[in-house]
């Protein structure tokens, strides 16, 4: 096929070099400006279409986030808890306890949620599985935080700590499937970026656990507000800024659908290069061929711009890297195999 390909560009490129000197003689002579009218509402229509065109993809790939606000407010009910955590009427503050135990169950829940979401995407019967399983399990400490007024006395803090402990064990189920169907190399490479975040979460529970520091210097670190309480929040909130930083994605004009697809572009005029420009503006990496001096002839197509370049070529040239290759050289034929052989997509818009 390539061998082919080679073929039909060097048969193009002879007429293309006289499709472009006549054309462009056409325009010079024509003295009304009608073809250089016509040419530029070509042009305009063109580029319509174009951002429609993407506009169209991009609404396809696009995905919503929460909104701002949302995000900016993780640990909402944590705040309500210390904030009336003082209050003088025992109710209030039972009320606040409460909630800050459900936040922290809402945190964890949601943590393996979206883990296992991605974990699954292709599955959606077996993500459907884990998700409601893990929501269940959420459920547990939040109802008995609600129901049972032992839940936060001091008799049972081990217990507290244990049903948390439990309920973010429960992601090892689904992490067990995940390696039984693609295996420890790839399930490793798709958990180590929240492993930081495990380890935030683990050394927080240890030192809510053992009462770190108030119990090893009693009473010394109170008027500074330092205990384990407080302590095991400031773990919390460093696991979350690891976890969001892993699974929310960063700025989307780094971060593409395409990114890491490398293609090879020997097309000339506007099908094969509009091809490539659409495949370039998701990310992927586009490589195009033009043969020495004259480059290709959509340079120079119709009506020129002050600095000798059509804007037919500029439109269609975006989002690539152009390099000169000439294909009638043993060396050039060869390189071009070798850029194919690295490369993931081959266009080109050649008669069949």
């Amino acid at each position: 096929m390539l061998r082919k390909s080679e073929e039909k560009y060097l048969e193009v490129d002879k007429p293309a070099s006289i499709l472009r000197e006549t054309l462009k003689e056409m325009e010079e002579i024509d003295s009304t400006g009608i073809l250089k009218c016509v040419d530029q509402h070509m042009v305009d229509t063109y580029n319509a279409i174009s951002r429609a065109a993407k506009l169209g993809a991009y609404r396809l790939l696009h995905f919503e986030e929460m909104p701002q606000q949302w995000q900016e407010n993780p640990l909402v009910c944590s705040v309500m808890y210390h904030v009336f955590i003082h209050c003088a009427h025992i109710p209030v503050m039972k009320c606040a306890a409460t909630f800050d135990y459900i936040g922290i169950s809402l945190l964890i829940t949601a943590s393996i949620l979206i883990t296992e979401y991605y974990s699954f995407y292709c599955s959606p019967l077996v993500c459907c599985f884990y998700m409601i399983f893990t929501s269940l399990a959420g459920l547990v400490p939040i109802m008995c935080s609600i129901l049972f007024k032992w839940w936060d006395t001091k008799p049972y803090r081990l217990y507290r700590v244990g049903m948390f402990v439990m309920l973010g064990s429960s992601g090892i189920f689904p992490l067990t499937h995940l390696i039984h169907l693609h295996g420890v190399v790839h399930t490793w490479h798709f958990v180590s970026p929240i492993i930081s975040s495990i380890a935030a979460y683990l050394t927080g529970v240890w030192i809510y656990a053992n009462r770190f520091p108030e119990r090893k210097w009693p009473g010394k670190l109170d008027r500074f507000g330092i205990h384990s309480h407080s302590v095991w929040h400031v773990f919390v909130c460093i696991a979350h800024k690891y976890y969001s930083t892993t699974t929310s994605p960063p700025d989307l004009q780094k971060i593409k659908p395409l990114n890491g697809i490398r293609v090879l572009e020997l097309g000339q005029m506007i099908a094969g290069p509009f091809c490539a420009s659409i495949l370039g503006y998701y990310g992927a990496e586009v490589i195009k061929i033009e043969p020495p001096k004259s480059g290709d002839p959509l340079r120079i197509w119709r009506h020129l711009d002050k600095d000798g370049c059509s804007p037919w070529f500029r439109s269609l040239g975006r989002n690539k890297k152009s390099c000169e290759i000439n294909l009638r050289a043993d060396e050039g034929r060869k390189l071009i195999r070798q850029l194919a052989d690295r490369s993931d997509v081959l266009i080109e818009n050649f008669k069949p």
